[in-house]
């Protein structure tokens, strides 16, 4: 079983921004979870990582979409996020 693409080595994959940002906040989900006391209490914290969820779906339909369009020959769609890499110089693998 191969964890991750090549080219693309854990170091990498673990310093990307979005991957830093979930690391800051995995430390108050976990929280969240552990005060969890009741049905509501598990319900919001359902609710909160759903958010999370759909928060990084749309992101990354959104930059695969850029993506497409940009191997078309288009320009990214007008909406398109930004790039984000934690490397200096982002570089796709052959």
């Amino acid at each position: 079983m191969r964890l991750f693409s090549p080219g693309f080595p854990p170091d990498d994959v673990f310093a990307h921004p979005r991957h830093e940002a979930a690391q800051k906040a995995l430390p108050d989900v976990i929280v969240q979870l552990r005060l969890a006391v009741n049905v509501k209490d598990g319900y919001e914290f359902q609710q909160e990582l759903i958010g999370h969820i759909r928060e990084t779906e749309e992101a990354r339909n959104a930059f695969s979409k850029a993506v497409m369009r940009i191997e078309d020959g288009k320009p990214p769609q007008q909406d398109a996020p930004e790039p984000q890499s934690g490397l200096s110089e982002c570089v796709r693998p052959s």
